[in-house]
């Protein structure tokens, strides 16, 4: 810690210097300023004891007049001066977070000029000022990203996502927001921008909050890499998911903990079918159908080869009672909405899962639904 300090001593001693020059130059005008408005003022008195009252009033006035002309026209200047110098200073102290965050034994990354530069080309070109830029670098690698994948995607998709959300998040959030994702999908640093649009779709689809996507994502993000689901792809299943689920009322912490449940169980297919076939429901699917070479979980094929075969069972009430089976009560609430292919099966859903929701929630779906 001791030496963080000495090193972010040494940051700012670069520009202090500059910063103390220019407070003397301020003050050394101020003085000049207020000792010429006190000559004014006297040469006004004078002026007052030496002539006819009414030449005296009019020659006085238009001498306290210009005074206070010269005033007005040297505080703006001044305060204009006074806010580039603090708007400097917060620039610079944002900078020096940044670089001591990402300083190592042997000195700052190579890659800190890159991402210096792309602060920089950021700050030109996205609403949102350089500081805020680096506050988002700061936060991503206080977040445990690596420096390598922050200049190689990370901070310049980091600062897409605050510039579209930043008005329900800080460039901090942001940023934690955004390592989440990479945790999750694995996405690769060279595809951060392309997520990025899909983040946006998903929202402006949805209507659900980055903190609400980001939040639903953080209860089954070990299930998925677990399963091999990972990349963009993926995301743009789970985030379709997502916001089907939002549809009927399910979001957050409800949403994130159904689909955890769901993916907890696809392990335990064949013991779950097994299950099925002892009360006489049988299902045509074979788990090993759904694993490639890499052994990694091909989620939709399944989801699609699993809405067929339930679909190819009559009674509402057995369909319930077969995916209860294969993902349990919590999970049920999840895949449901997924296989639903007609306003019958959606109200079999909603009425299946009617009393995990307030009655008017229950009545304003119901009416949705038909």
């Amino acid at each position: 810690m001791n030496f963080e300090i000495a090193i972010a001593l040494q940051l700012f001693d670069n520009f202090s210097r500059q910063l103390f020059q220019a407070k003397e130059s301020l003050d050394r005008f101020n003085k000049g300023l207020a000792e010429s408005q006190n000559r004014l003022k006297s040469l006004s008195e004078i002026m007052k004891k030496a002539f006819d009252p009414k030449a005296i009033w009019e020659a006085s006035e238009k001498v306290e007049n210009f005074s206070a002309r010269v005033a007005q026209a040297t505080a703006l200047p001044l305060a204009g001066i006074t806010k580039m110098l603090k708007d400097f200073s917060s620039l610079e102290n944002a900078r020096v977070e940044m670089e001591v965050a990402y300083m190592t034994k042997t000195g700052l990354p190579k890659e800190i000029e890159s991402i210096n530069k792309q602060i920089d080309e950021l700050g030109i070109k996205l609403p949102g000022s350089a500081e805020d830029f680096y506050r988002v670098a700061t936060a991503l690698k206080a977040t445990g990203m690596e420096v390598e994948k922050i200049a190689g995607g990370g901070l310049k998709a980091a600062s897409y996502a605050w510039v579209l959300f930043k008005s329900e998040a800080s460039p901090e959030q942001v940023a934690e927001y955004m390592q989440e994702f990479s945790n999750a999908f694995k996405i690769p640093s060279s595809q951060f921008e392309a997520f990025v649009d899909d983040l946006q779709r998903l929202k402006f689809a949805s209507g659900l909050s980055l903190t609400e996507i980001a939040y639903s994502t953080k209860y089954f993000s070990a299930q998925l890499n677990q399963l091999g689901v990972t990349g963009r792809e993926s995301f743009r299943l789970m985030s379709a998911w997502i916001g089907t689920l939002k549809q009927f009322g399910l979001k957050g912490e409800i949403a994130g903990t159904s689909i955890r449940s769901v993916l907890d169980n696809i392990p335990k297919l064949e013991e779950n079918l097994a299950k099925l076939n002892k009360i006489g429901i049988s299902l045509s699917i074979s788990p090993k159908d759904f694993f490639d070479e890499k052994g990694a979980f091909k989620m939709e094929a399944f989801f699609i080869k699993l809405r067929d075969s339930i679909s190819g069972i009559q009674d509402p009430i057995q369909r319930m009672k077969a995916l209860t089976t294969l993902f349990d009560t919590e999970g049920m609430r999840a895949i449901a909405p997924l296989l639903a292919k007609n306003k019958e099966e959606a109200l079999a859903y909603l009425n299946a899962i009617k009393d995990t929701m307030p009655a008017e929630e229950f009545e304003r779906l119901r009416k949705q639904i038909e």
